[in-house]
Order: C-alpha cells, then sequence, then structure tokens
C-alpha cells in the first residue's frame, strides 16, 4: 500500500492471539460488512516477513481456526475484504515494546502489544460518496478493537503526520501511556482509567468532540481523516503544547 492511514492500539501484553480472539474479531469485522475471506478466490491470506530470507510471504487459509499459532503472533498482517475494498490488520504484538523505544510511564515499563489497521489512502482521496462509508466502517471496526482489547491508547495517522511530526519514524517510538498524551491526532482513543490524569477539557476547548465508548472516550477533531491538513493539525498541536506548559 502507498499513503497508508494506520488506527493504532495498544493492548495489555500477549505473544499472539487466540482462536478465540481471531473468531471474535471477525463478527466485529462482520458487522460492518468486511470479511477476511477474498470475495474472488475464497482464501484467507496472511502475510508476514520470512525471518531468513527477510521477504514478505503469503500464507493461504480456509478457515482462521487454522492458522497456525507463529502466524497469530507478532509481525503478521491479515488481509480483510468489503467487496473490491481491502485493508489490513497488523498483529504487532511484541511484548514489552518499551525495551527497545521509549514508551513514557511515570511508573516504569509497561507491558503492551499494538494492533493496526492499515488501509490505503488513495480510497480516501476518491471524491465520491463511497469513502465516507468505507472510513466509517474502518472507524467502526476499530472502536469496536479498542473496547475488546480494553485498549491502553489508540490513534490514527498516515504517512504525511508521520513525515511530519516524527521524521518519518515509527510513530510509537515517541508516545505516551500515561497521562495527558505529547501527540493530539485526528483521531484519538483514552480509556477509562487514564481519563483523571488528562485534560480532555481542554482538547474539547481546542475543538476536540469527545465521544464514549464501552471502555473509553474518542476524542475527534474531525469527522474523516482527510478534512483536517497538516497545517491545520500542527497549529492545533502546537496549541496543545502551550496547555502542557501551563
Amino acid at each position: 500500500m502507498s499513503d497508508v492511514w494506520s488506527y493504532d492500539l495498544y493492548v495489555p501484553s500477549r505473544s499472539s492471539l487466540e482462536p478465540r480472539e481471531l473468531g471474535d474479531i471477525q463478527l466485529l469485522m462482520k458487522k460492518v460488512g468486511f470479511s477476511p475471506v477474498n470475495p474472488l478466490t475464497g482464501i484467507i491470506v496472511v502475510s508476514r516477513v520470512d525471518e531468513s530470507s527477510l521477504e514478505l510471504i503469503q500464507l493461504e487459509y480456509e478457515d482462521l481456526e487454522s492458522i497456525s499459532p507463529s502466524t497469530r503472533a507478532d509481525g503478521s498482517i491479515l488481509t480483510i475484504w468489503k467487496g473490491n475494498v481491502d485493508a489490513d490488520i497488523g498483529f504487532g504484538l511484541k511484548p514489552d515494546l518499551q525495551r527497545e523505544f521509549r514508551l513514557l510511564s511515570e511508573r516504569g515499563n509497561i507491558s503492551v502489544s499494538r494492533l493496526s489497521i492499515m488501509i490505503d489512502g488513495t480510497l480516501f482521496r476518491d471524491h465520491d460518496a463511497g469513502r465516507n462509508g468505507i472510513a466509517s466502517d474502518i472507524q467502526t471496526l476499530f472502536s469496536d478493537l479498542c473496547d475488546y482489547f480494553h485498549a491502553r491508547y489508540g490513534y490514527s495517522y498516515n504517512e504525511g503526520t508521520a513525515e511530519a511530526f516524527f521524521g518519518g519514524l515509527n510513530v510509537w517510538k515517541r508516545i505516551s501511556l500515561q497521562g495527558n498524551p505529547r501527540q493530539l491526532f485526528w483521531l484519538n482513543f483514552f480509556p477509562n482509567e487514564r481519563l483523571p490524569g488528562i485534560n480532555l477539557k481542554e482538547m474539547i476547548s481546542l475543538g476536540g468532540k469527545a465521544v464514549n465508548t464501552k471502555t473509553g472516550v474518542f476524542v475527534f477533531f474531525s469527522d474523516h481523516p482527510w478534512e483536517i491538513d497538516l497545517d491545520s493539525l500542527r497549529d492545533l498541536n502546537n496549541a496543545w503544547l502551550r496547555v502542557l506548559s501551563q
């Protein structure tokens, strides 16, 4: 994919997804019309990087139950479909991410794993009515996954955002899982237990819209990802930095 929009959520640490969890994820996909089965081939495809050759390999399955434990683990990507539209769910399940990267915590290391929904940004650039529906479906799936896994944090960004604010580095290298976030995105998820430590009122005063879910709250600064440009996002974060410095 090029110009990918990513929706990342951080979940309690695990080494792989259990078959039951894959089945539940499939039900959440079905709720918004997505399926892991390619409508043309009838096959489920999971991609992962071969550790020896470092090449991307694709493994084919007839059903989710037959996916092997190693394929449900770190670095695997499950392609999902809605008609001719495809997206990916990536399992970045490496435990204790902050052993290698700086995830800030007042109490030291927090053991977390990361899941991502990824969709080709060209689908959001096409000015037709269909993109609103696809974007809403992805947001619903993301919200349901945050609730299902009791996510510790969640946000959405594209390659342009990563380049402008993080120098092209992986965004997750510089995030915080406690207290006020260091960066605001067009879409942000905070679990209920984090709310006492963040300034939600100031986020709303900066134009954020808070939407409660079963396990937390989303703060949106636009209804869809294409509705806020980099300049507006930069202005938002400059204002947020002023709030944090008070």
